[in-house]
């Protein structure tokens, strides 16, 4: 009520200051993901690289220590070894995007609520064709988020939204979420399946 007394300009001041802060906390999380992200990735590359150099070393070594019929069998584990190398080397193409996934839900997250908590895991699903027996992998995004809503009303609006958006399934709210009328603590879990080009 003390709201209502304050002249339009304060009041539009606390709205931006709201708005600023929720920005701000999405760049915060955004950042740390992307560092994150980029952590994973240099990892991924020191790994493949010194991978990469064992493999040609025992490669040498093999081709001078064997000969004959043992060397078909040694080169085809080499072929498979240098397989799974490049299947790690493309293990980030196969990640759902963290900004798309941060995107879509700023988009849909109530003006009057602050995300306190964000989990983001990148996993997949195979599925057989039962036609033609090849399996399919799917990958996706587990995601789970927490926060406070300043009403249920606004909490209800952004499970509907969710609910509608096609990328999200699964969705559930914790039953908890639903206990206050007012300053709504919320916890959600869904998954994110990205459009397929």
């Amino acid at each position: 009520m003390a709201n209502n007394l304050l002249p339009p300009s304060q009041k539009e001041e606390i709205q931006n200051e709201s708005l600023r802060k929720k920005i701000i906390l999405i760049l915060v999380l955004l950042g740390a993901n992307l560092c994150l992200l980029m952590a994973v990735i240099f990892s991924l590359r020191l790994y493949i690289s010194s991978k990469n150099s064992n493999v040609d070393k025992k490669i040498i070594a093999l081709e001078q220590e064997i000969k004959g019929s043992q060397f078909e069998a040694i080169k085809k584990q080499i072929d498979t070894a240098n397989q799974n190398l490049y299947k790690i080397s493309n293990t980030k193409k196969e990640q759902v995007s963290l900004v798309d996934v941060l995107e879509k839900i700023s988009s849909l997250f109530p003006v009057k609520a602050y995300l306190q908590y964000f989990s983001f895991q990148n996993s997949f699903k195979d599925t057989e064709n039962q036609e033609t027996k090849e399996i399919a992998r799917d990958f996706f995004a587990k995601i789970r988020i927490g926060g406070v809503t300043q009403d249920r009303e606004s909490l209800f609006l952004f499970k509907k939204s969710l609910d509608q958006e096609k990328s999200f399934q699964n969705v559930y709210f914790d039953p908890s979420s639903w206990v206050k009328p007012a300053n709504a603590e919320f916890i959600i879990d869904f998954n994110y399946f990205p459009a397929k080009n």
